[in-house]
């Protein structure tokens, strides 16, 4: 039953909520954010637009088709973010989870670009105006989205560590491990990593250019710490861990 609440934050009974995906259904963060007894209204309220994705360049800053949109959420795929500063791009992975405002990239003195690529097919949900209103009735969800983005704030700090080691071969140890965490599976001989990663990409989220990460890659394998497994995946092995300890 709609409650007078309901009616003020969402709208009356004659307005639909827009076809797209629950939110509560796409994300365990935002199920966990609202009290059981709550979880129907949630599915029903909670509803955001879902962008399919399919591999290749995504115009995301294209994407503000809103009023007044609060923020992308990435619901399933890979999705490869490029910040290029003086002809050198520096990547990193946003897999599901992971929150983005394209079109607010702040400003800075120092000239710099950012694009995005799919590299594996997915889909984000678009945050708008329907997501702030279901904040105000469960604010857990803000929650949420500030834990989403100190754990990306975190994960951004490691990888620029993981491009201040002197050793490549310790940089592309190290993304693997950070790789593994989201997309690792583990396996008796290792964890296994199923993503695109060619050698130049791994480079691009390493700082370091793709003859030097073929030579590091080449070293690894000798040495039993890294496997290609076939052209989507690699293993890290168990043992590897202790290279970066």
């Amino acid at each position: 039953m709609k409650t007078a609440l309901d009616s003020a934050l969402f709208g009356t009974s004659s307005e639909r909520p827009p076809a797209g995906v629950s939110l509560i259904d796409a994300d365990d963060g935002f199920r966990a954010a609202v009290p059981g007894a709550e979880l129907q209204v949630a599915r029903r309220l909670l509803v955001a637009r879902r962008l399919d994705l399919s591999t290749g360049p995504w115009a995301a800053c294209d994407e503000r088709h809103d009023h007044r949109p609060f923020g992308v959420l990435v619901v399933d795929g890979a999705i490869l973010e490029a910040t290029t500063v003086a002809g050198r791009p520096n990547a990193q992975l946003l897999g599901p989870g992971a929150m983005l405002r394209p079109w607010d990239l702040g400003s800075s003195e120092l000239p710099s670009a950012t694009s995005w690529t799919v590299l594996s097919p997915g889909a984000v949900a678009i945050l708008d105006d329907r997501f702030l209103r279901g904040a105000q009735r469960w604010p857990a969800l803000l929650t949420v989205i500030h834990d989403r983005l100190s754990d990306q704030y975190r994960a951004a700090a490691r990888r620029a560590a993981l491009c201040s080691l002197s050793r490549v071969e310790d940089r592309v140890l190290g993304l693997f491990w950070e790789l593994a965490d989201q997309w690792g599976v583990v396996r008796s001989d290792g964890i296994s990593i199923r993503l695109p990663l060619t050698h130049e990409l791994i480079g691009r989220m390493i700082g370091a250019k793709r003859p030097t990460v073929s030579l590091a890659l080449a070293t690894l394998t000798e040495r039993g710490l890294v496997l290609r497994t076939d052209a989507r995946s690699w293993t890290v092995t168990h043992v590897s861990r202790a290279v970066l300890t």
